[in-house]
């Protein structure tokens, strides 16, 4: 548990830095000097760091679901799965963003390794889901998270 509660405090240190896009306007009026606006998530070393340790809590909630999560600190692993899955879920809309983006301006051979980390991120995702309803019939706290997730 101790590894998730280190993976955590790194995503909330490190979440207050992350820069938000600015989207691309359409094309019919785009210029040259728009490109320079257009700054992908991904790039961010904020987002990079903050995403590194979701991906790696989801290996160790992955782990504790094998061993099944009663043997584990409970509001620790909710805690963790919620800010986890978030943040997984918003690179994947932010992934899927910049693909749509780049179709529209005509980038052509996107589709493979955007698709691929946009499955990667939503596989792991879906670990922290499986863990909020593993736990929820014992938390009514995990329900309104698990509702708020199936938006998403």
């Amino acid at each position: 548990m101790l590894i998730n509660t280190y993976h955590l405090v790194e995503i909330l240190i490190h979440r207050p830095q992350i820069v938000l896009p600015l989207p691309l306007p359409p094309p019919s009026i785009s210029t040259d000097r728009d490109e320079a606006y257009f700054n992908p998530m991904s790039e961010d070393p904020a987002l990079t760091r903050c995403l590194q340790s979701a991906r790696s809590s989801a290996r160790v909630v992955e782990r504790q679901l094998q061993h099944g999560l009663s043997n584990y600190y409970t509001p620790g692993v909710i805690h963790a799965a919620y800010i986890c899955a978030g943040l997984l879920l918003l690179n994947a809309w932010n992934l899927k963003a910049q693909e749509r983006t780049l179709k529209i301006h005509g980038v052509e051979d996107i589709k493979p390794p955007i698709a691929q980390r946009v499955d990667e991120d939503v596989a792991d995702a879906k670990i922290f889901i499986r863990a909020l309803e593993e736990v929820s019939p014992r938390w009514d706290l995990v329900h309104l998270q698990l509702w708020v997730t199936s938006f998403l």
